[in-house]
């Protein structure tokens, strides 16, 4: 699912139909140009638009206005097994899209001028991550069964940028496993959600620090508590009284203005709430990361896996 930068509609796909949903109107349009069935999305971090890829044969991406439904840009390079994942840059310049050959080579395009301009092959395991760094055009990342990769883009040099990639460095403070999802903290540092519910925080490429058995089982997806509930750093909740790591969920929560918060959300049916004190200045140590559960949230009666979670700020409830 995406979402637009005006907050009121939502893009998703089914078979192979583009969908928006107006919320204010309470209406659906249908984007319809693909042939073949739509396998991912991603939206423009401030236009309203997103790109849409497809599966088969002859595969094309295409980026289209959620505002008007028209195509703005067709992207043909008819990759023979399509697409698995989408990314827009943090200027919104570049689209970089996971081909589903076997090598899942990574595309990088200027897309407004349909142009392909770099590729590297990424690994020959399924790709569960490939996102750019929402605060740097440079950067990009790719994760999968046991392994992570961390992309640098170098623009700057003359005729077709060269795309370098370094392997994570795990080292002894965590395990070689799954990783579903990623959400950065800024220019430099990340957190990925694990296989065995663990958050595995990074500076660069360099695993800094492990919060362990964050969930019951696999982490999926990671969001800001930030004014979009994007990947970015932004205002978040903080525990009226600390918290700690292992909680009853009886902390009171509170909006203060704090470094960085984020939500997670997994197959354990849970959406935990976390406060990321100086998270930046301590990471650069090795001094303990400051990251603080500070409520859990059981959203069903029945625990069931939760794929993707977004937050809205409380004063945008009320536009929603």
């Amino acid at each position: 699912m995406a979402y637009d930068t005006q907050g009121n509609r939502e893009a998703y796909f089914a078979g192979g139909v583009g969908v928006v949903y107006d919320k204010e109107e309470g209406k659906q349009a249908f984007f319809q140009e693909h042939s073949a069935e739509i396998t991912c999305m991603a939206a423009h971090p401030w236009l309203n638009l997103v790109a849409t890829g497809q599966a088969g044969k002859k595969a094309r991406i295409y980026v289209w206005g959620t505002d008007n439904l028209k195509t703005l840009a067709v992207l043909e390079d008819f990759q023979e097994k399509g697409f698995c994942a989408l990314s827009f840059s943090a200027s919104g310049e570049y689209l970089a899209a996971i081909a589903n050959d076997g090598h899942h080579t990574l595309l990088l395009y200027r897309w407004a001028k349909q142009e392909l301009i770099a590729d590297a092959r990424v690994h020959t395991e399924d790709v569960h991550v490939a996102a750019f760094n929402p605060f740097e055009d440079r950067q990009f990342v790719t994760s999968g069964r046991n392994w992570i990769k961390f992309w640098e883009i170098g623009f700057d040099e003359p005729g077709k940028p060269k795309i370098t990639g370094k392997n994570g460095i795990i080292g002894k403070r965590g395990k070689v496993q799954r990783l579903f999802c990623i959400h950065f903290l800024d220019g430099e540092h990340s957190v990925t959600g694990t296989e065995n519910g663990d958050l595995y925080f990074w500076r660069s490429s360099i695993l800094t620090h492990v919060v362990a058995k964050a969930h019951k089982g696999p982490i999926f997806t990671i969001c800001s508590t930030g004014p979009n509930g994007l990947d970015h750093s932004g205002p978040s909740l903080s525990s009226a009284h600390g918290g700690s790591l292992i909680d009853d969920g009886s902390s009171i929560i509170e909006p203060v203005p704090v470094h960085s918060g984020m939500m997670t959300a997994g197959r354990d049916g849970k959406i935990l709430l976390w406060n990321l004190v100086d998270l930046q200045a301590q990471c650069r140590d090795t001094s303990p990361v400051p990251t603080t559960m500070i409520n859990i949230l059981d959203v069903l009666p029945t625990p069931a896996p939760i794929r993707i979670i977004r937050y809205v700020p409380e004063k945008n409830i009320g536009d929603s």
